[in-house]
């Protein structure tokens, strides 16, 4: 499964929850560096995302970003493989639902 897969995979599960609302960050010039993949809200609750391949880590520019987030108030995470999806899932709807 690639990277993009997750990203869909996630999206759908986190779109289907209750009162959630989650997209794709677009990358390119006009984008900060390291802004994770996925910002949402769960009921009025921010969450950033960042999708990586199993073994894959994030940079350290991906690391610091999803620091600001969490620092910010945000739930903020990384996510490496297909079960994740369902954790994170869960975990965003009984922390911050």
């Amino acid at each position: 499964m690639s990277e993009s897969s997750y990203t869909r995979r996630l999206l759908n599960a986190l779109n289907a929850l209750p009162q959630c609302k989650a997209i794709k960050m677009p990358g390119g010039r006009m984008m900060e560096t390291g802004t994770p993949d996925i910002i949402g809200s769960l009921q009025g609750r921010a969450f950033a995302i960042e999708v990586k391949m199993p073994g894959k880590k994030p940079t350290a520019i991906q690391r610091q970003r999803l620091i600001e987030w969490s620092e910010a108030g945000s739930y903020a995470t990384v996510i490496e493989t297909k079960e994740r999806v369902a954790e994170v899932c869960r975990w965003l709807t009984r922390r911050l639902g």
